[in-house]
């Protein structure tokens, strides 16, 4: 019988550390916001998305990088060859 509590008891505890350090929780602490052309992304085609130490999201699309703070875009777009 003591053997059985203390299996059930590690077991419980190996349950709530997995639970605990899951990636899960971590994702409903993140929120996601949908940008478009129309909200001023640099872009129409993402290539890839990264977020700094800072907290910024950097957004690589097919037109430049856009920075995003959480409330306002920031963009640095590629020139075509006559500087437009």
């Amino acid at each position: 019988m003591t053997l059985n509590l203390t299996s059930r008891f590690i077991k419980t505890i190996v349950v709530l550390l997995v639970a605990w350090g899951s990636p899960v929780a971590a994702v409903a602490e993140e929120s996601v916001v949908s940008l478009t052309l129309n909200d001023g992304l640099a872009g129409e085609t993402v290539r890839s998305v990264m977020t700094d130490h800072s907290g910024s999201t950097w957004i690589a699309t097919s037109n430049g990088v856009s920075i995003y703070n959480g409330k306002h875009l920031l963009n640095f777009r590629i020139l075509d060859a006559e500087g437009m």
